[in-house]
């Protein structure tokens, strides 16, 4: 007669807890990864969607009689219905809004904080590439807009960055035929050049 044993495990071993675990774990960073490329996609098509805005903005009011080369306030822009709040608003940083600066014939447009500007990578390199492949090079000349004096000729723009954006040491702009270019080594803004006509 044999005898046989009617107890029967109840629960889960830790082995097949944990393996539990790590599934959920996976499928949670999953999801995150993909919120986070929606948001980044988001940001990149407001930001090119700004740039237009504002540098329409800025080249309407170059044209009033209270125009003068410089740094340009957004909230001049707003206060005279040529742009509106969001327009003010840096996809990249709540604290930040984009900077405008003017010089001669050309306009730069900054945006502080774009991932990847640092090191001229990522989604700032990509951004740069979209703008610059919507926008067309500057006329060929100099301009100095924000501490920067950027070389324009029929094919590249070129320049030196100030010690300030590359960690104490100056650092050559990438040359190349782009009107917007991650500025800097050590998190200096995505900048886009412009004509001002």
């Amino acid at each position: 007669m044999s005898v046989t044993s009617s107890y029967k495990q109840k629960g889960l071993t830790l082995l097949e807890t944990l393996l539990a675990l790590a599934v959920a774990i996976i499928i949670v960073g999953g999801i995150l990864l993909f919120f986070r490329s929606i948001q980044n996609s988001s940001n990149i098509a407001a930001t090119i969607k700004t740039v237009g805005n504002i540098s329409d903005a800025v080249r309407t009011y170059a044209q009033t009689s209270s125009y003068a080369p410089g740094s340009i306030s957004l909230s001049t822009l707003q206060s005279q219905g040529l742009l509106t709040a969001n327009d003010r608003v840096n996809p990249w940083s709540s604290s930040t809004s984009p900077t405008v600066f003017t010089s001669g014939n050309y306009m730069g447009i900054y945006f502080n904080s774009v991932p990847g500007a640092a090191s001229n990578s990522g989604i700032c390199a990509n951004l740069a590439q979209q703008l610059s492949s919507s926008l067309p090079l500057p006329a060929p000349g100099s301009a100095t807009l924000n501490g920067v004096t950027y070389n324009i000729t029929s094919t590249a723009m070129t320049g030196t960055w100030p010690t300030t954006a590359c960690g104490g040491t100056t650092c050559p702009i990438p040359s190349g035929n782009a009107a917007a270019v991650c500025q800097g080594t050590s998190g200096g803004p995505l900048a886009i050049i412009m004509d001002l006509s």
